[in-house]
C-alpha cells in the first residue's frame, strides 16, 4: 500500500520564543530518482497573514544513508539508487538563484550518532536583515 493519498509522516511544529523547534522522526527512505532527504517548510506570519514561506529539502550523508539502509526494515526496499551527487535537485541551483550549482551542499543535515539513533541539527535563518 502506497502513501500517495495520505499525509504520511508529516507534522507541524510551532517554534518557541527563540524561534527554535525540535521534533523526532524516523530516518527517511528513498524513492526512485531522488537522494534521501527530508522536506521542510518554514512559514512566518504577521498576525493572521503569511508574511514569508521558505521550502527546502535537507540532505543526509551518503555513508550514513548506506549504513541505515542495510538494516531492517529499510533493507527490504533494496539498495539506495541515488546518491546526493546524482540527485538533480541537490546538484542544481537554489530556487533564489544565489547558489548556482550543488545547492544541496548548503542543506546537508549534520548527524551525530546517539546510541541507536541519530541527532540532526540545522539552523535556518530567515529575514535576518529585517528590523522590528
Amino acid at each position: 500500500m502506497g502513501t500517495a493519498e495520505n499525509n504520511f509522516l508529516r507534522g507541524y511544529q510551532v517554534t518557541d520564543n527563540n524561534g527554535t523547534v525540535a521534533f523526532n522522526t524516523i530516518y527517511p527512505g528513498w524513492y526512485e530518482g531522488r537522494a534521501i532527504h527530508i522536506h521542510d517548510k518554514v512559514r512566518i506570519f504577521n498576525g493572521p497573514e503569511e508574511a514569508l514561506e521558505w521550502t527546502a529539502q535537507l540532505y543526509l550523508n551518503n555513508s550514513i544513508n548506506e549504513q541505515v539502509h542495510e538494516q531492517t526494515p529499510y533493507n527490504s526496499h533494496g539498495p539506495i539508487q541515488t546518491t546526493n551527487e546524482e540527485d538533480m535537485i541537490y546538484t542544481g541551483a537554489s530556487a533564489d538563484g544565489l547558489v548556482q550549482k550543488n545547492s544541496g551542499e548548503q542543506l546537508m543535515l549534520n548527524l551525530t550518532k546517539e546510541g541507536p539513533s541519530y541527532l540532526g541539527i540545522f539552523n535556518i535563518v530567515l529575514n535576518a536583515g529585517q528590523k522590528d
